[in-house]
């Protein structure tokens, strides 16, 4: 499958994150996703498996800088989890292998996506991080810098129309939660942001948008 590469936003260059805040403290990040990209991710995590109670996916994004500075990241592929990737295990929603991770992280180095690891809550719960997601987004938001390059790689949880999403500009960086999340295609439609905490455990001070 080829990569996808997007005609470049108004603006500064987006070539480095040099230009953002070290900290993410002032920094208004807005995901965007085509349409159809949208359908077929959703329709893919609504899908049931066998044994994992529910199901996780991997967003790749396109870095670019609007106008003002802010930090706009472009949905450019979904990539789905194969059944006999997750594993059984009753005491989470959803385990899944390292071949997925590095599937997911081989497809993200060839291409130059950042990634976003994405799954849902039933709709009649909060979009916040459970307690197992912080502790396992800690783990792994921070193994996908380990690819290289200026990337921006997080993690997201839909619920219904509300959506919590954090990401890391840099691997050393606190989270920055993701201040909005917009549907594009012959509407626009925006998704209700959430505030919750993000995975770091370390106490650090975490920034949200």
């Amino acid at each position: 499958m080829a990569c996808l590469f997007l005609a470049a936003p108004r603006g500064p260059s987006p070539s480095s994150n040099a230009n953002l805040s070290s900290s993410g403290a002032h920094v208004l990040i807005h995901l965007k996703l085509p349409s159809a990209l949208h359908d077929r991710m959703i329709h893919d995590l609504e899908r049931p498996h066998a044994h994992a109670y529910e199901r996780v996916g991997f967003l790749f994004v396109k870095k670019g800088t609007l106008d003002s500075g802010n930090l706009l990241l472009l949905a450019a592929e979904y990539q789905t989890v194969r059944d006999e990737n997750y594993i059984d295990d009753p005491y989470v929603g959803a385990k899944i292998n390292s071949a997925a991770i590095r599937s997911a992280m081989e497809r993200a180095m060839i291409c130059g996506y950042g990634i976003i690891h994405i799954h849902l809550h039933n709709e009649n719960y909060s979009s916040a991080f459970s307690k197992t997601d912080r502790i396992q987004f800690d783990k792994l938001i921070h193994s996908f810098h380990n690819i290289g390059g200026d990337a921006v790689h997080g993690a997201a949880v839909i619920s219904g129309s509300r959506f919590t999403a954090f990401v890391l500009l840099r691997k050393n960086d606190p989270p920055v939660q993701v201040s909005r999340m917009t549907i594009v295609g012959h509407h626009i439609t925006d998704y209700i942001q959430e505030r919750s905490m993000p995975w770091a455990m370390t106490g650090t001070a975490v920034k949200a948008s």
